[in-house]
């Protein structure tokens, strides 16, 4: 290696240890603003009534755990809804006989005891076509569109999970 080449290297060198380092600069604290005295407590206390009862208040109180706990059915209905609704009943059967239960959760429990990962919305849609999801373990009621869309998904989840339980669960 020639000399003035070292000679560079060396000089590379300096500068970057010379490069001084940024200073951060501090975020402003945002001063909190004061809350109003209500005026019309009156009309809030109703507003407030109103507020508590039923669902609304569950998922005020609870934040978005409930939401997420319902994300699994309403991804069933709406992974395919011009096909099938969540409202779409199968009658399962129970020791007293039948008894009339949505399609989408049913078939979701029956999926989940296999795939403890989940059921994802392409699968789910799927799964609302299948004749399993209409007639499969009893007598049917259920939208005609579901009838008329039952698909040939059984084998699909065969190939691509190679699950031996699958089919059983959705069968029993």
């Amino acid at each position: 290696m020639s000399c003035e080449r070292k000679k560079k290297r060396k000089k590379k060198k300096r500068r970057r240890r010379k490069k001084k380092k940024k200073k951060k600069k501090k975020k402003k604290k945002k001063k909190k603003k004061k809350k109003k005295k209500n005026k019309n407590k009156n009309k809030n206390k109703n507003k407030n009534k109103k507020k508590k009862r039923g669902r609304r208040r569950m998922s005020r109180r609870r934040g978005r755990v409930l939401s997420q706990r319902n994300t699994q059915v309403q991804r069933l209905a709406s992974a395919n809804c011009q096909v099938a609704t969540a409202n779409s009943l199968v009658k399962v059967e129970r020791d007293e006989g039948y008894q009339t239960a949505p399609a989408c959760n049913y078939i979701a429990s029956a999926i989940n005891t296999h795939r403890p990962g989940g059921v994802s919305a392409s699968l789910c849609g799927n799964l609302l076509q299948h004749p399993l999801a209409q007639g499969g373990v009893g007598d049917t009621v259920a939208s005609e569109s579901v009838l008329r869309s039952a698909g040939t998904f059984l084998s699909r989840v065969r190939a691509r999970h190679r699950r031996p339980g699958l089919t059983e669960g959705l069968k029993a």
